[in-house]
């Protein structure tokens, strides 16, 4: 039961970390987004899944925030 809930919160991240993407081009929407990922972050259950994998998640999000043709999310 644990391996599927943290294979579903896993999931949520990746998608609102993608919501950071080329794709949103809605201010409000990239917004929500980052506040929902930062309250996910200082949340003891979910801080570890954000550094799991080598890091997976935070590299993307840096690759997302230094990408200059990524603007409107930056």
């Amino acid at each position: 039961m644990r391996k599927v809930l943290t294979e579903k919160k896993s999931s949520v991240i990746m998608n609102l970390v993608k919501g950071l993407s080329h794709k949103n081009r809605e201010i409000e929407r990239a917004l929500n987004t980052v506040g929902v990922l930062q309250e996910l972050i200082e949340i003891d259950s979910t801080f570890d899944l954000f550094f799991a994998n080598d890091c997976a998640v935070i590299g993307q999000i840096i690759e997302l925030a230094i990408d200059p043709t990524n603007n409107m999310n930056q």
